[in-house]
């Protein structure tokens, strides 16, 4: 039978049921047929492509239930029917952000074990994993961080889009890895996923249309792929389709469907289908306990799955899933939770507490304070004091409120597992309220019991802890909240040594004694904050100043050192310029006892089999290089082979980060039978790990790219103009459009009009720039912390648990504490004496750059620029004062003598776009007479551009050519460099690769012009014989002047090398001096005479090009050519 048919082919064959209730019997075959056309498109799309495989994204509530138990039937019958095979992978994961309501905190990790027996029982290669959002996205970090607004259901909400869809989005990416970790798997590495989600249309719709007439099994499956919605899950490999297969089930029917389920069900089905057995199988013998967790909240769960980034939140649809998800006003599921001593002993009503405090903070225009994170570049820029953040003294409370109930809940967990240790279960509250319920069947009991038995022994709520405390200190810092160094670590120790706040009112209690709660609250303006002391709209039109580039880095407690001994500072290259380049692999491995010390120049790794150990070395050979690019423009060989011993380290470095990655994949692989297997493993897993071409970049140092404006072009390029504008919030009501607040999104206006940057015409030159900067040494994360069966993306900032511990262990906690409690007495001292200045005041970025500096924090190596960026405006905002002012609210602000309106700010802002305008217009009318003189007279234009070239060119050659010379021997000799912020070894190989980069085309003006000019320009100095020998001469007489420079400068050397060689070869006079050795000394004479050597090569080539140049344009010339530029030089 073909899929096909096997898909139309849903008749039920039912039996003589006159001795049953005719109504129920009916119900249970419809729900079982319904059940078989889920199952069996399931399974006809696992047949139709070997390359395929579902992924079923489940919370275990009873919409994500359902598919559950059609995708593992749907396997079931697969192989033993033979249409697929049985290592074909089925993917299940549940996220858990730290924070679920009870029952669905405890229900899932319950039911995994279950389903990982089942799956084990029936032959299905099941992969299920409980994921859970990165420390740096979770609720208590993100929202309590200062980064978030706690959302409601007034306005758009990205809640699950952090914590739930995109943790889904990381788990599917890493499948790739996972699965190519094990050889077996790894053909599954670049399948197809079918995401099969629970979400369903309106029970309205649902039950005047069936599933047939939506055409589902009507479909071919061609037809049906070709539908679904492929996700974009960013950087993964695998195709993800989702598909939706219970979208069109009523509520009741997916209740109904669940009763029926298992092998001892909550319903007796009255309905026995052809083949006889189970009606609906399940990993659970029923599916009571999910039932009365439905009966207990009477409410639904929440099922936001991946591939709807567009969503705003669950928008309070879904009441059974995160505790703290303030989208409803009311939490009713939370509400009724409160009512069982079962939830109720493990925190529910203090959960629920804390999350109706949540939500009245965030309908709370007090409780927002106005944080400085934004300036205006094109207004004098100003600094945007945003009410996009709530004031310290709230989110203190957050997070003690957190701290507390987990603590509760680790209480919770220790008091139950001391009765569970004592055999008095019968004596716990929570245990005795399941035990003597008499509305619960004794299935559905002894369901709850073993649940509640196995689960309530680990803490139910898991908001906060030592790492989220440290990561929120190093966040606090980083972004300028107004609280005390090291503010959420005191918190968390304090609630750990039970140290207590009064729990916050439920909204029942704040509402009988205040009035009902309102989320329409209006959100206040920004304030603006002048950064410069004079403020003029001409004169910022036309000079503007980059407010970042005021950061000065401010000096700390470190810089009392001397600066050659103070690690915690380093001195980084103001400019640099990114390298690229590819490496193909190559290495030799031989087989070896086992090694007693490290290996010289190769790795070792063991093969395990079942035989026992075989060693083997495995030793690199030399890469091929290829593709080398130098800020995207491809590197000549002998040009890269400057840096040849940079990208050597960083290839030799990758390699052993690939062994790593090798060592790894094979202690994860099935382990082999016996040697001769082992090492087939082993070079099945080397030939996927080290071949092909590998991808790395470094950055350049002291190198910069210059764009300059040669001339402008009659034909004008297309290029995508970015809208400069700022966008308001706008909303409609009755068809009307409501003006908002102005959106924070500030541009950089650009004084050059659309009509210079289509018609204009640059030339890219490197700019030498030894000039450094100090700043903070920060720890980067470089290679990602893989572990079997979890997520493997490298976090942007983490916390590494064994820094923490060693932190810890050599007093860093403490010292934190004591610098928290000092900072807190010296503010409240200094508030008695003078100004009343409050405790909730900016410390400045000290705990940030301690936690980097101890390697506590750690940040990804991709990160890092934009960590340095936000660091750098956060230190630069502190010294302006910017965030002195948090606890104020608008109106105090604007009482402020020098603060501003947002009202007023658009007409300021206005007053210098005006004069941006004035700017352009000139701009605009002097490109129009540059494009038409371009147009009427090319000669001129083509001279022009040529004499442009000349005056950017030449001067750098000089200063890149006497650099080189001045930086190798001062180098060779041990003397320090021209510039004292970079060695003279690092000066002068950066000078000999502008060389190599540039003198190829210095000598020769065609080339300058194929090089920089416009392609008709270069094609009309062609033509032109005249202009042509022209620019020719007056290049080969720039060429001259700078080898004469060059000579000069290394005539002056030899004088150093002679005298110096003058003194080596002079006799001791002291026996102790004849003692000392020379060997270093005529090493570097010997460098300076290979470098003297080397440099006159290059003058005398530079010559050479300068002198072909002018033959070969005197060989094209024609007889009359000639004879009129004899007349021509003899007028």
């Amino acid at each position: 039978m073909s899929i096909d048919a096997l898909l139309k082919n849903h008749a039920v064959q039912t039996i003589d049921v006159t001795a049953l209730d005719q109504a129920t019997a009916e119900r249970h075959r419809y729900l079982f047929g319904q059940y078989r056309i889920l199952v069996d498109t399931l399974k006809a799309l696992l047949a139709h492509d070997p390359n395929l495989y579902l992924f079923l994204p489940v919370s275990q509530g009873k919409d994500s239930t359902l598919v559950e138990l059609a995708g593992l039937q749907a396997y079931r019958e697969a192989i033993t029917e033979a249409l697929i095979e049985a290592q074909r992978p089925l993917v299940i994961a549940t996220v858990n952000t730290t924070g679920e309501s009870l029952p669905m905190e405890m229900y899932p990790a319950y039911c995994r074990d279950k389903l990982e027996q089942y799956a084990q029982h029936i032959g299905i290669n099941l992969y299920y994993d409980m994921v859970e959002p990165a420390l740096q996205d979770q609720y208590m970090v993100r929202w309590a961080g200062g980064q978030k607004l706690i959302p409601n259901a007034s306005r758009s909400a990205d809640c699950s889009q952090i914590l739930k869809i995109a943790t889904n989005e990381r788990y599917l990416r890493s499948l790739n890895n996972r699965f190519s970790h094990d050889p077996e798997m790894a053909r599954y590495a670049d399948a197809t996923a079918i995401c099969c989600v629970g979400s369903r249309t309106a029970e309205g719709n649902t039950r005047t249309r069936k599933m047939r007439n939506h055409g589902l099994t009507d479909k071919g499956l061609e037809q049906l792929l070709g539908e679904m919605e492929q996700l974009d899950t960013g950087r993964s490999n695998t195709r993800i389709l989702k598909l939706a297969p219970i979208k069109d089930w009523a509520t009741a029917d997916v209740f109904d469907a669940l009763s029926l389920a298992g092998t001892d069900p909550v319903v007796r089905p009255q309905y026995q289908p052809e083949h006889g057995g189970t009606l609906i199988e399940s990993f659970l013998p029923h599916m009571g306990v999910l039932l009365e967790i439905y009966g207990n909240g009477s409410a639904d769960t929440c099922e936001v799955v991946i591939g709807s980034t567009a969503s705003a939140g669950c928008n309070g649809k879904a009441r059974y899933g995160c505790a703290f998800c303030t989208m409803p006003i009311e939490d009713s599921s939370g509400k009724a939770l409160t009512r069982y001593p079962r939830w109720n002993v493990l925190g529910a009503e203090n959960a629920l507490r804390l999350r109706d405090f949540l939500l009245r903070l965030s309908a709370s225009p007090e409780a927002r304070g106005f944080h400085a994170r934004a300036f205006d570049p094109t207004a004098y820029n100003r600094i945007a004091l945003q009410p996009n953040m709530l004031k310290s003294r709230w989110l203190d409370k957050i997070i003690a409120y957190a701290a507390q109930l987990t603590v509760d809940s680790q209480n919770a967990a220790a008091d139950f597992r001391q009765h569970l240790e004592n055999g008095t279960l019968d004596q716990h509250p929570g245990y005795a309220d399941i035990l003597n319920d008499p509305l619960l069947s004794e299935k559905t009991r002894a369901g709850m019991l073993d649940m509640y038995r196995s689960q309530a022994v680990r803490p139910m709520f898991r908001l906060f802890s030592m790492e989220h405390a440290v990561l929120l200190s190093f966040r606090w810092s980083l972004d300028g909240v107004a609280a005390a160094p090291y503010r959420p670590l005191k918190l968390w120790v304090d609630a750990v040594n039970g140290k207590r706040l009064p729990w916050p009112e439920t909204n029942d209690e704040f509402t009988a004694r205040h009035g009902p709660i309102s989320l329409q609250t209006p959100l206040p303006d920004a304030v603006m904050m002048p950064a410069l002391q004079h403020e003029d709209p001409a004169e910022f039109a036309r000079n503007p100043i980059s407010l970042l580039n005021l950061w000065r880095r401010p000096l700390g407690t470190s810089d009392m050192f001397d600066p050659e001994r103070n690690c915690a500072v380093e001195e980084f290259a103001s400019s640099t310029c990114p390298l690229q380049w590819t490496a193909e692999f190559a290495y030799q491995y031989s087989h070896c006892e086992q090694p007693t010390e490290p290996a010289e120049d190769g790795y070792y790794l063991a093969l395990y089999h079942d035989e026992g150990t075989q060693w083997v070395c495995i030793t690199p050979d030399n890469p091929a290089i290829a593709q080398v690019r130098l800020n995207g423009k491809s590197l000549r060989d002998g040009t890269w082979e400057i840096l040849g011993a940079e990208i050597n380290e960083h290839t030799t470095q990758r390699f052993g980060e690939l062994v790593d990655v090798f060592r790894e994949r094979l202690y994860h692989a099935q382990q082999p039978a016996n040697q001769q297997d082992a090492l087939a493993l082993f070079q099945q897993v080397a030939q996927r790990t080290f071949s092909g071409q590998h991808a790395m970049k470094k950055a350049v140092p002291h190198l910069a790219e210059a764009q300059i404006s040669v001339t402008h072009t009659q034909q004008g390029r297309k290029r995508t103009h970015s809208a400069q504008f700022t966008k308001r919030v706008t909303r409609m009501q009755r068809g009307k459009a409501l003006r908002g607040n102005t959106r924070m999104l500030f541009y950089k206006a650009s004084t050059q009009p659309a009509l210079a940057q289509d018609h204009q015409h640059t030339a890219s030159l490197q700019d030498l720039s030894f000039s450094t900067h100090a700043a903070q040494s920060l720890q980067l994360q470089t290679n990602p912390m893989r572990y079997a069966g979890q997520i493997s993306d490298v976090e942007n900032i983490d916390v590494s648990p064994a820094m923490l511990a060693d932190w810890i262990q050599r007093g860093g906690l403490d010292n934190a504490l004591e610098c928290h409690d000092q900072w807190v007495s010296r503010r409240q001292g200094s508030s008695l004496r003078r100004d009343h200045r409050s405790v909730r005041h900016y410390p400045g970025t000290g705990a940030c750059e301690h936690l980097l500096a101890n390697a506590v924090v750690s940040v990804a190596q991709n990160y890092h620029g934009q960590l340095t960026a936000i660091l750098s405006r956060t230190q630069l905002f502190d010294e302006i004062g910017a965030f002195d002012y948090q606890a104020l609210n608008q109106q105090q602000l604007l009482d402020l003598p020098f603060t501003v309106s947002m009202a007023q700010h658009r007409q300021d802002k206005s007053q210098v776009l005006l004069e941006i305008r004035r700017i352009r217009n000139a701009q605009r009318q002097q490109t129009r007479l540059a494009i038409q003189a371009v147009t009427n007279n090319p000669k001129q234009a083509c001279e022009a551009s040529l004499n442009t070239i000349k005056a950017e060119l030449f001067p750098r050659a000089q200063q890149a050519l006497l650099s080189h010379i001045h930086d190798t021997f001062a180098a060779a000799l041990g003397q320090p460099g021209q510039h004292p912020d970079a060695t003279a070894g690092t000066q002068a190989k950066v000078a000999g690769l502008w060389l190599a980069l540039h003198t190829d085309h210095l000598a020769s003006a065609q080339d300058i012009a194929k090089r920089y000019l416009p392609k008709n320009q270069a094609d009309y100095l062609r033509s032109d014989f005249r202009l042509h020998v022209t620019a020719q001469r007056e290049i080969s007489t720039a060429v001259s002047d700078i080898v004469t420079a060059a000579r000069a400068a290394l005539q002056t050397w030899a004088l150093v090398v002679d005298q110096a060689k003058t003194l080596l070869n002079q006799p001791a006079q002291d026996p102790l001096d004849a003692a000392k050795p020379g060997l270093r000394q005529r090493q570097a004479l010997s460098q300076c005479e290979q470098a003297t050597a080397r440099i006159n090569d290059l003058l005398d080539q530079l010559e050479h090009d300068a002198q072909a140049a002018q033959r070969n344009i005197a060989a094209n010339l024609t007889l009359s050519q000639r004879n009129d530029l004899l007349r021509s030089i003899a007028a």
